[in-house]
């Protein structure tokens, strides 16, 4: 086992040949569908036409998206700053940037004080914001303000605000989990 995968842990499953140009993809265009949402106990499920898009209200993230009876994601947008480190990162013993990074706790940081604002615009689009801290115990590493939008196209439109703790040792990354 490693701090950033579980021994059996798949890293890739398939590999896709793109195309050597765009691709017109023209279904759909132009055709507009009413926004329905659903509010259960600790999710909303927003329903456009052929996807369906599942939030969690408590952790205030997109749980799962379905296009065509198909998951395409299955575990949300979570911001994160840590990657492997190199051996070059593990370099200078208790001043490297891994010792730095791990006594940070980069690797291990939680999302905690959660608020969530959920709405619908006078456009019909549903709207899901929720802002919180990613802190590694008592440690606040940075504050995040996450927004989701769906419209009636069913696209989903995601944004990050991230506010980074000044304490902070020089960073592996800057980025955002997603499991598909």
């Amino acid at each position: 086992d490693e701090s950033w995968a579980m021994k059996g842990f798949v890293v890739a499953r398939a590999q896709h040949l793109l195309p050597d140009r765009p691709q017109k993809f023209t279904a759909g265009v132009g055709r507009v569908h009413a926004v329905k949402v659903e509010y259960l106990c600790n999710s909303v499920t927003v329903r456009v036409h052929d996807s369906v898009f599942s939030f969690d209200t408590i952790q205030g993230q997109l749980n799962e998206f379905v296009f065509r009876g198909e998951t395409f994601i299955s575990n949300g947008f979570t911001p994160t700053l840590w990657r492997a480190p190199t051996d070059n990162d593990r370099g200078g013993f208790a001043f490297s940037f891994a010792e730095r990074w791990k006594r940070f706790g980069l690797e291990t940081m939680r999302p905690r004080r959660h608020k969530i604002f959920l709405h619908i615009d006078s456009q019909g689009r549903f709207h899901l914001t929720a802002e919180y801290e990613m802190a590694h115990a008592d440690t606040k590493v940075m504050k995040v303000q996450a927004r989701y939008r769906v419209d009636e196209m069913g696209t989903l439109k995601v944004s990050h605000s991230l506010q980074l703790s000044r304490r902070l040792p020089p960073l592996p990354r800057v980025g955002i989990l997603l499991k598909c």
